[in-house]
């Protein structure tokens, strides 16, 4: 069931950080990646690494670049030095 919410939030939103992902559905990162690659396999989602936003301010999570980063929900976050972001697969 949870796979399926997981889907649906990504299809709504267009573009999902991990970190978001794994804290709207209260699991650690880890866990929502390992879950995340069984819809990568059946190809309806992608996973985008090493994504991020050129000139991020981590304080205000906006890089003042005109992306329109919070025009489409998407905010940017780190792990670690990792970026990872999940969108539905473009057909």
């Amino acid at each position: 069931m949870i796979l399926l919410e997981m889907k649906a939030y990504i299809e709504k939103r267009g573009e999902v950080p991990l970190t978001h992902l794994a804290h709207s559905f209260n699991l650690d990162p880890d866990t929502a990646e390992m879950m995340m690659t069984q819809w990568i396999k059946r190809g309806v989602v992608e996973k985008l690494e090493n994504q991020p936003c050129p000139s991020l301010d981590t304080q205000s999570l906006c890089g003042g670049c005109s992306g329109n980063c919070h025009t489409s929900s998407l905010i940017h976050q780190s792990i670690g030095t990792r970026q990872v972001i999940y969108r539905m697969k473009r057909s």
